[in-house]
């Protein structure tokens, strides 16, 4: 028999309407809350999961945040992931925004125009104590987070990483160069590789 929203809340030791406020993703909930609410679901066989990943109880809505300008690869990342998210039957819409540079600026000038109905984002960007702190308070509103390029170390899930230039990574099917940071920012372009997960 499956789980009920009352189970989760006995579980969890919470009123039903931040469990229900939790799963539906409303505001309201405070993230160690909605952590708490998640790992009694996960526990209970709530939500659905396929290859150990929980999967969203209803599409999700996602936006993705790129520093694409010129740069014919950031172009052809764009278009790669509309595609593919438009065949996925878990995802309600895809909207890709335009980063104005890769600089914790133009982040948090794109943060602060996301929909209030995205449960999930992708970012490309830089490691930055502004960009760590941006991405920590996009996470504590209770929306998934994973960055596709970046060399921030303790972000959630990182599917692409920097390539050092005389070292290499196991390539997938995105290869290309990142673009140049600001005068005065860590590090040069370098190469990018899609990592791919068995």
């Amino acid at each position: 028999m499956k789980a009920t929203v009352s189970d989760i809340a006995r579980n969890c030791g919470l009123s039903t309407a931040t469990v229900d406020r939790v799963l539906n993703n409303r505001p309201g909930a405070s993230a160690a809350n909605r952590q708490r609410v998640m790992e009694a679901a996960k526990q209970l066989g709530y939500l659905p999961v396929a290859d150990q990943v929980t999967l969203p109880s209803k599409p999700a809505n996602l936006e993705f945040f790129l520093p694409i300008g010129s740069n014919a690869f950031m172009q052809d990342l764009a278009k790669h992931i509309e595609e593919y998210a438009s065949r996925l039957p878990l995802v309600a819409s895809c909207r890709i925004h335009n980063l104005a540079g890769i600089s914790p600026n133009a982040l948090q000038t794109a943060v602060e125009k996301l929909s209030l109905r995205a449960n999930g984002v992708g970012v490309i960007a830089v490691d930055h104590p502004r960009t760590r702190n941006i991405l920590r308070d996009v996470v504590e509103a209770g929306i998934r987070l994973v960055t596709l390029v970046s060399d921030i170390p303790t972000a959630p899930l990182r599917l692409c990483r920097h390539r050092q230039p005389r070292g290499g990574t196991d390539g997938g099917p995105f290869d290309g160069t990142l673009p140049r940071r600001p005068r005065g920012a860590a590090g040069d372009g370098g190469r990018l590789a899609l990592l791919s997960r068995p």
